[in-house]
């Protein structure tokens, strides 16, 4: 029996099905965590081989899709975050991500998709109502946190293997993604945070919740004008400071002092906007007249990950996520259960994630 690509774009290979045994032992092999439990340790490697199922080869390298059966597309959030928490183990992944979507990096504005110049691309979808124009989503730009985390990845990726060729190919693109950040399409209101507009027809919040009903005040009412999320803007202060190691790593002295004041005074501002001394958290978000929303999420954990928060705000953060309100007894909730819209089964009100607890997991191991 052969397996056949089913998508000629993104699957190169024709593998017989004893070749595709052949790598799935492979792939085994290198995974190299072992617990005491036994169970835990056949949860561990069923996990490994999922995650071996949802990676696909490309004419840039291999890439990994964001789940089955829905999301068994390419992602850029989702590919990246997956490409980042393998990294150790799996460098092949974060390559053929980086590569890939940077072949796919956006080249002009377009409204339709929200493509822009520099932009990193949020999803790819290949069925009908996409190829018929029916949905944005054949090449879709509706997310406003992908690029940054683009460049967080192009950083750790030198930082684990050295691979000073890789990156240097992709200079260019990590120019664009910087120019990107600070384009009018990325702060449409100029004061220096990511921020974004619901898209009619697309997604309303373009962000890792993307529920239409997942961010909002505290007295449950929506966002006025743009919106800039707590977590998107951690990722820009760490992907500032990766851009400067890249920069230094091939020479560019001026340009990596240059990106590392850049995140050294995001940082200032990010705290001044967003710290909330009362509730001993950041805000969920900024509206377009800045006003935080002072809701108890998960959010902020991702900014201990991207290390933006002092000492003592981590320590107060990592109070509030293991506060009545947040931590289940298994796991960090989306939203704490005394909160507006709380409902432990919703998708982004009130369930626990794995990747957005596994980001939080390394942002306590790093404070």
């Amino acid at each position: 029996m052969t397996v056949t690509p089913g998508a000629s774009d993104k699957s190169v290979r024709a593998l017989s099905f004893e070749d595709l045994q052949g790598e799935y032992a492979a792939w085994r092999t290198r995974s190299t965590v072992q617990v005491g439990n036994r169970l835990i340790q056949r949860v561990f490697d069923r996990s490994s081989e999922d995650l071996r199922s949802l990676l696909f080869d490309t004419q840039q390298g291999v890439f990994p899709a964001a789940g089955v059966p829905w999301f068994c597309t390419p992602f850029g959030r989702d590919s990246l975050i997956v490409a980042l928490t393998t990294l150790p183990w799996y460098p092949e992944i974060a390559k053929g991500t980086l590569r890939y979507l940077a072949a796919h990096q956006g080249k002009e504005l377009n409204p339709v998709n929200l493509e822009a110049p520099g932009k990193i691309l949020h999803e790819q979808r290949d069925g009908e109502a996409s190829r018929t124009g029916r949905t944005p989503f054949q090449t879709y730009y509706g997310s406003v946190d992908a690029t940054p985390l683009w460049v967080c990845l192009l950083g750790d990726y030198l930082d684990w293997t050295g691979d000073l060729a890789t990156v240097r190919d992709l200079e260019p693109n990590l120019r664009a993604a910087l120019d990107w950040m600070k384009s009018p399409d990325a702060d449409p209101d100029g004061d220096g945070f990511i921020e974004y507009l619901p898209h009619a027809g697309g997604i309303t919040n373009q962000v890792w919740k993307d529920s239409g009903d997942s961010t909002f005040f505290e007295d449950g009412t929506e966002p006025v004008g743009v919106t800039a999320v707590v977590e998107v803007q951690a990722y820009v202060y760490k992907a500032y400071l990766s851009a400067g190691l890249v920069y230094r790593a091939l020479g560019d002295a001026a340009r990596a002092t240059e990106l590392e004041t850049t995140a050294r005074d995001f940082q200032q501002q990010f705290i001044q906007a967003f710290w909330l001394e009362e509730l001993g958290t950041l805000a969920h978000a900024l509206d377009g007249d800045k006003r935080p929303a002072k809701v108890l999420v998960s959010n902020p954990g991702h900014a201990l990950w991207a290390g933006i928060v002092t000492d003592r705000q981590a320590v107060e953060i990592s109070e509030t996520l293991f506060g009545d309100q947040l931590w289940s007894g298994w796991g960090i909730r989306t939203l704490g259960d005394a909160q507006p819209r709380f409902n432990p089964v919703s998708y982004h009100n009130g369930s626990v994630w794995p990747h957005d607890n596994a980001l939080i997991a390394l942002g306590l191991a790093r404070y």
